[in-house]
């Protein structure tokens, strides 16, 4: 079950801190995780395991020697970001790292104090230029910060390179001066890419089930948002004025199944005549998914969005889904640590590092999903009730 109330969330939370209390018993940011296995099972060099026959892959375009440490790379989040998300995120670094032979250090990090926390990323950045850092991974507060931008390129000319998390910074970094370290963006492939096609295939399922696209669509926000939650949204809503829908109604799930679910139906009876929905995660595809059966027959729609990973291709491939595509924020870090770790050794690097995101399409005479409303299935139940007398 996703998100069954808090409980599941505590326990999530409780595996997660054990991970993390036994890889950083005796150390703190020092900290640098065993080198991977040499099983051919696992993952090599920072390439994720191979899924369905198609190799995902995590590592920039120039992976650093396996010889030689990383001494220090400094992650700075978002004070936007969330806790509960971050510490996914430190896991997935710390991965990556062992394959990096980097060491890492979180700001804020969880064994921080108040104070510490607080302090601003420009003041961060300072501290990470006085340590001597060998690279800086962040996820700025503000792209247009004029403070936290003369920081970053006091970083760049102590040759210390910088790596963005999912967007370019607005404000000037470059400090002109000679031998500067490079400032790298690592983010995945614009989401207006596989927007677009994720609408593109809705319509033509909508079509196929003889409904009507005009009657619009719902964008399902989670209350848990990745840091590019708002860009996934932002790209499906214009994806669908660029094929000439209008309506289009927002719902923000929260993350109880139930509760969540609930918000969807409601949301789905104050717009009847919508006939697609998309979610921007696993907590959206929950709800939509819980969601179809309770207002069928009456309300009917298509559904389609991103997920994390394959566990759902087959039913994508059944027609359950228009279309999914694969974005996962815990992978993006992973290639900024790669990205940093190869930056840190000096490889030449591109500006631009991107995370590709994978769509998987419905077959092109798909339709409505299959499932069925508490209205079919008592009428199929009284069917069988009749047959067997």
């Amino acid at each position: 079950m996703i998100g069954r109330s808090w409980t599941v969330r505590a326990r999530l939370g409780l595996a997660m801190a054990a991970v993390l209390g036994l890889s950083m018993i005796g150390c703190s940011g020092d900290f640098i995780p065993p080198p991977p296995s040499t099983d051919d099972s696992a993952e090599v060099s920072g390439a994720m395991p191979a899924r369905a026959g198609k190799p995902v892959d995590v590592r920039s375009s120039v992976t650093p020697d396996a010889a030689g440490t990383v001494r220090r790379i400094d992650v700075i989040f978002a004070t936007r970001h969330d806790p509960y998300l971050a510490d996914l995120e430190r896991i997935a670094a710390r991965t990556q790292a062992g394959y990096e032979h980097a060491r890492l250090h979180f700001f804020p990090d969880e064994a921080q104090t108040e104070p510490v926390a607080k302090k601003s990323q420009a003041a961060i950045v300072r501290d990470s230029i006085a340590a001597k850092a060998s690279a800086i991974i962040i996820d700025p507060d503000a792209p247009a910060d004029q403070e936290l931008a003369a920081a970053l390129r006091d970083a760049r000319a102590a040759k210390i390179p910088v790596v963005l998390l999912g967007h370019p910074f607005t404000a000037e970094t470059d400090p002109k001066s000679k031998g500067a370290a490079p400032m790298i963006v690592v983010a995945p492939t614009p989401f207006a890419e596989s927007a677009k096609r994720l609408v593109e295939l809705s319509i033509r399922n909508v079509k196929n089930s003889r409904l009507n696209p005009a009657g619009g669509a719902i964008v399902i926000r989670s209350s848990l948002a990745d840091r590019l939650q708002d860009d996934r949204a932002t790209a499906i809503r214009e994806a669908l004025k660029e094929a000439g829908i209008d309506a289009i109604a927002e719902v923000t799930v929260p993350l109880d199944t139930d509760l969540g679910t609930d918000q969807l139906v409601k949301a789905l009876q104050q717009h009847p005549l919508a006939t697609m929905a998309f979610f921007l995660d696993l907590y959206g595809v929950s709800a939509s998914n819980n969601a179809a059966p309770k207002v069928r027959p009456k309300i009917a729609f298509i559904q389609a969005g991103y997920v994390v990973d394959e566990s759902r291709n087959r039913t994508v491939n059944a027609g359950q889904y228009a279309g999914i595509a694969e974005y996962d924020a815990n992978r993006l870090i992973r290639k900024a640590v790669s990205v940093a770790a190869a930056a840190a050794h000096g490889k030449a690097t591109k500006p631009r590092e991107v995370l590709a995101v994978t769509i998987v399409e419905s077959p092109a005479g798909a339709g409505l999903p299959t499932v069925e409303s508490p209205f079919e299935r008592a009428q199929s139940k009284t069917e069988s009730e009749k047959d067997k007398k």
